[in-house]
């Protein structure tokens, strides 16, 4: 909350929105308090987007290509919103099936986050050299360990860059593959965040 600060290094009336995952009422007038314009809360929605950007932005005169970036923000929001959901729905699952309670499940998540995240660095690391034993077997791990939590889609990535280094294939995209499962990996950590560390 240091938008005094902030205002004296830009030297100009730019609006300042903070961004917390607290919805709490006496948060929000901290917030306020110490100066920001308004105040909005994560998970992102849309429409807490549009009242902000309306508010504020309303006075400004939007090109094509801005409206163009603006479609294309708000399609992110709104992929966000449906991977956060299918993560939970995930976890869910996983805990009904093998009868985990919550704080046994944070704890698999965040030994899959580290696990992976290591896997991914391996793997990047591997590619230039052409090392297809070692893409095999770290694709191998993050595919089991996925798999295992109901992640499916980060486990179908896994398979197929496992496949693939299994067969040698050097004309396969592996570095695209590997940035989806980054990509999915950031929406889980994202997730683990806003369930388990909220109140810390």
């Amino acid at each position: 909350y240091r938008s005094n600060k902030v205002n004296k290094v830009l030297k100009s009336n730019f609006p300042i929105i903070a961004l917390n995952t607290n919805a709490l009422k006496s948060i929000k007038e901290e917030v306020l308090s110490a100066g920001m314009n308004d105040y909005i809360t994560k998970p992102i929605k849309v429409a807490d987007l549009e009242r902000v950007l309306n508010k504020f932005c309303s006075h400004l005169e939007f090109t094509e290509e801005s409206e163009k970036e603006a479609r294309i923000f708000n399609a992110n929001i709104v992929e966000e919103k449906r991977e956060t959901k299918e993560i939970g729905e995930c976890i869910e699952k996983t805990e009904q099936e093998q009868g985990f309670d919550e704080e046994f499940m944070k704890e698999l998540i965040k030994m899959f986050i580290n696990s992976t995240k290591e896997s991914i660095l391996n793997i990047r690391n591997a590619l230039p050299k052409v090392d297809f034993k070692t893409i095999q077997r770290e694709a191998h791990s993050i595919k089991g360990a996925a798999r295992s939590l109901n992640f499916n889609s980060i486990g179908e990535l896994a398979y197929q860059l496992e496949i693939k280094a299994k067969e040698k294939d050097d004309s396969f995209d592996y570095e695209t593959h590997l940035t989806q499962i980054e990509e999915k990996l950031r929406n889980v950590i994202n997730f683990f965040r806003i369930k388990y560390e909220k109140n810390n």
